[in-house]
């Protein structure tokens, strides 16, 4: 199921869009809460954490397809690129790419899964804000799940 590549005009533009929902929620939440208006506050809570949401997912999602694609070419071998992301500056940007690049190399014949999944789930274990944590885990568990092995094998 392959949907059209999309321009970089059109992710601009959705990203914008994207962006700017989460501004007038944001200031709609803010008013709210000014207000003591603690439900309608989280209500545009909500509605902008899922537009924030949803435009990192597709982003992510287009990395991924870019990686498959790269690797399947010869341009860029996943193993290289689940080293370089490695040493991204922060945890939470670092985790993220490591968990794309990985799910991305695990769909891979051949690919060592379990090595893989073992890595990226002792980083994950290291974010402390228990919001971000759950995000994160959120994310590998959607991006990994083709990839893990079914049935009852004894080694996992």
């Amino acid at each position: 199921m392959s949907s059209a590549p999309v321009s970089m005009e059109d992710q601009q533009k959705l990203l914008e869009e994207a962006l700017n929902v989460v501004k007038v929620q944001a200031f709609q939440m803010k008013k709210c809460l000014a207000n003591n208006k603690l439900m309608d506050g989280l209500k545009h809570c909500s509605t902008m954490l899922a537009e924030l949401h949803m435009a990192i997912f597709d982003a992510l999602r287009h990395l991924t397809t870019y990686l498959i694609d790269a690797h399947i070419s010869g341009k860029h071998h996943l193993a290289d690129l689940y080293e370089l992301v490695q040493y991204a500056g922060n945890i939470i940007p670092r985790l993220y790419l490591m968990i794309t690049v990985g799910s991305a190399y695990m769909s891979q014949r051949d690919a060592p899964v379990r090595e893989i999944m073992k890595d990226i789930m002792e980083m994950s274990r290291g974010v402390q804000h228990p919001t971000r944590g759950l995000f994160l885990r959120h994310y590998l568990s959607g991006m990994t799940r083709d990839s893990l092995p079914l049935g009852s094998d004894n080694g996992y």
